[in-house]
């Protein structure tokens, strides 16, 4: 089914599309079948989401309900939402027996899918534990032990938290999540401690409307929010090939359980530095603010290279008809790797759009069984992404979702697509960096270049004390901070169709009973 717009663009033809993610054909849900609002439209037991900012016994985030909506929008375009939980709304009741399906509408098992965003820490058992937003039954916090999932509808669960979905240092997602599954076939979460950006679900979804899978997409999704954090994806099945074929390559949700016999999973490895300019720390001593082009005929030009597909503000996908290859325990060598991806920028032909490579990034796989002895395979290297940044003046775009073109490659170095979010630039108005004002109206102004660290300090202290439970020092669990090691940049930050010079850092926030979080800081520096 198709509705709405979206523009899909391939050599001069264009096609509208708005995908239903849901296989209708595959379903025993009586309501499937048709676009439907969330306006005046009964819920089909589709999906439902919950976010959490304000928590029960935990200090606060701030970008965990946007990263909900964003997920939800795109649903509301077909089905009305089973319920849309925030804050002290999400207890424990709605994860556990008896009632993660209360009145045949509530709870984690009342829908096929679930996204939940908000805290998450693991410990050294493989237990994930989630805290809530309100006390219930004496319980402010769910872990994977209390639940039983997919016993009645639970197909798919995104937990948009840290570490609720590990696959190294001896975690496995059969460990965390195998004796309390009955029937989900997908498990989206993440390896690391992730960064509070509010774009994740919304980032899914450009992703998967490109036509990728929703492994894929979710893992692309979570390197749009930070290259040093590992989004990961498990799915199950009755053979090892069957839960391979999910993980890889399901794009449409099921209401099909699936067995847990096997277990496949797939993340995105540590991204590999390939240039020192792109890591820039220091002030320049010439600054710009920059007025983009419009790029009205980008669409056209990719379409010459693949099917391109808009998949955001500025952005869109070209993909590459290129057979899948089968993973390998072998690693290419950086040089090939460049080699495949810069063949395919300079395909592309991106006029007056200055880029350099900055990292490496492999796509692994590994896969296991939940019997007996829990028999595993070999890891192995699914493919890469090759990520070329924009310079400007010779300083790199630093948003962490622009100013890029990431090539995506398979096992063998062959080209499957790339993302492109550059914009080329139409005009560079030199700009002093922001100084001091006069201290009177004889004398001048100090013009002198900002003082970095006391900005960026200024700045942290700000994003550190921005939650709902209050400043910091008052929070109801004790938190402690520290610079996240090597995450100062400064270079060009994007705001719409201009750019100005800016720093950012990151800083990663204890909260407490395990729960950590990355928040980042980004200053303005010209304006």
């Amino acid at each position: 089914m198709t509705i709405a717009t979206r523009a899909r663009q391939t050599g001069h033809e264009q096609i509208t599309t708005f995908e239903n993610p849901f296989d209708n054909n595959n379903s025993n849900n009586d309501n499937d079948g048709g676009a439907r609002g969330p306006l005046g439209a009964a819920p089909a037991n589709i999906f439902g989401v919950s976010s959490i900012e304000t928590f029960a016994d935990v200090n606060g985030l701030s970008a965990t309900h946007e990263d909900a909506d964003g997920f939800w929008r795109y649903l509301a375009n077909f089905y009305a939402e089973n319920f849309r939980f925030r804050d002290d709304g999400v207890q424990y009741w709605q994860y556990t027996e008896p009632y993660d399906d209360w009145q045949d509408r509530y709870g984690t098992d009342a829908v096929r899918v679930f996204y939940h965003s908000g805290h998450g820490g693991m410990d050294d058992a493989g237990a994930f534990r989630a805290p809530l937003g309100k006390e219930w039954g004496g319980r402010t916090s769910v872990s994977s032990n209390d639940v039983l999932q997919g016993n009645e509808r639970l197909r798919y669960i995104f937990w948009s938290t840290c570490l609720s979905l590990r696959v190294l240092d001896g975690h496995t997602p059969i460990r965390t999540w195998n004796a309390t599954d009955r029937g989900v076939r997908m498990f989206f979460g993440w390896e690391t401690v992730s960064w509070d950006r509010s774009g994740y679900g919304e980032w899914f979804w450009n992703h998967w409307r490109s036509g990728q899978s929703l492994a894929t997409a979710w893992l692309n999704s979570g390197w749009d929010g930070g290259h040093d954090q590992a989004p990961s994806v498990a799915a199950c099945g009755a053979t090892p090939d069957e839960a391979q074929n999910r993980v890889n390559n399901e794009r449409l949700f099921s209401d099909a359980p699936a067995s847990s016999a096997w277990w496949w999973w797939r993340w995105y490895g540590a991204a590999k530095s390939l240039s020192a300019a792109t890591r820039a720390v220091s002030l320049p001593s010439t600054a710009y603010r920059v007025r983009f082009a419009s790029d009205e005929d980008l669409p056209r030009q990719l379409g010459s290279i693949g099917e391109t597909t808009p998949i955001g503000s500025g952005r869109h996908y070209v993909a590459v008809d290129t057979a899948r290859v089968e993973p390998t325990r072998d690693r290419l060598s950086r040089s090939r790797l460049l080699r495949s991806a810069t063949a395919m920028v300079s395909a592309l032909d991106l006029h007056d759009v200055e880029l350099e490579p900055s990292m490496i990034r492999p796509l692994h796989s590994e896969g296991g069984s939940a019997g007996g002895d829990g028999e595993r395979t070999d890891r192995y290297i699914d493919g890469y992404a090759v990520e070329f940044r924009q310079m400007i003046g010779g300083r790199s775009i630093i948003n962490p979702d622009a100013g890029f073109v990431r090539v995506h490659l398979n096992a063998d170095g062959s080209v499957t697509g790339a993302d492109v979010a550059t914009r080329s630039v139409a005009e560079l108005a030199e700009v002093a960096a922001v100084g001091a004002p006069p201290v009177s109206a004889t004398q001048p102004a100090d013009a002198s270049a900002p003082d970095l660290d006391a900005f960026l300090s200024r700045a942290v202290q700000r994003a550190l004390t921005r939650t709902d439970n209050g400043p910091i020092e008052s929070a109801p669990t004790a938190v402690s901070s520290s610079v996240v090691p090597d995450s100062r940049q400064v270079g060009y930050v994007v705001d719409g169709s201009q750019a100005v010079l800016g720093a950012t850092e990151g800083v990663e926030v204890d909260f407490g009973q395990g729960y950590r979080k990355k928040v980042p800081v980004t200053v303005r520096l010209n304006g």
